[in-house]
């Protein structure tokens, strides 16, 4: 957006008995808190996640191989219709990928369902590393990681928290 030249982004959990009471009010509607037990509807984990976004010419200025550009960048708030239809389609679906933080979301296969990106394959990130908050960065570096291994020339990494979402296009420059 040309704000800055370089923005650097991520979270990190460690795992905790306070941490899981309060991340359950995100993820668990009042009804279900209100009971005695207080679980999480699937098992968290420690993780961490860190990504670097440079502007193209500084990163070329410190010699850094630039893998992709981000083509487009969305955010919304929940009930914003459909934050997905500016999305215009990959040029080539079999060289894309739409990264999720998260598997089995609903709200969030809904949003694609009704995008230009509907069609491409699907993969989420929380399979082998568990829940936790760096997901959406670790979903970032997977869909760099799969453009630098020549496997994807565009990725959509695509996101959902309570009442946001947010959407992210790389394409590949290698």
């Amino acid at each position: 957006s040309g704000e800055a030249d370089v923005v650097v982004g991520g979270g990190i959990e460690e795992a905790s008995a306070i941490v899981e009471r309060r991340l359950a009010t995100i993820y668990r509607r009042l009804s279900e808190i209100e009971k005695e037990s207080i679980e999480m509807p699937r098992p968290r984990a420690e993780g961490a996640g860190v990504v670097v976004f440079e502007a193209e010419d500084v990163a070329r200025g410190r010699g850094a191989r630039v893998l992709a550009e981000v083509t487009a960048c969305l955010s919304w708030r929940e009930g914003d219709g459909a934050p997905l239809a500016s999305l215009t389609e990959p040029s080539d679906m079999s060289t894309a990928r739409v990264m999720m933080p998260r598997s089995g979301d609903a709200d969030l296969a809904a949003l694609l369902d009704a995008s230009a990106w509907k069609d491409v394959e699907r993969v989420s990130c929380d399979g082998a590393g568990g829940e936790h908050e760096a997901l959406g960065a670790i979903a970032i570096g997977a869909a760099a990681s799969e453009i630098l291994r020549g496997a994807v020339k565009e990725a959509l990494i695509v996101g959902l928290a309570k009442g946001r979402g947010y959407a992210l296009r790389l394409e590949s420059r290698c």
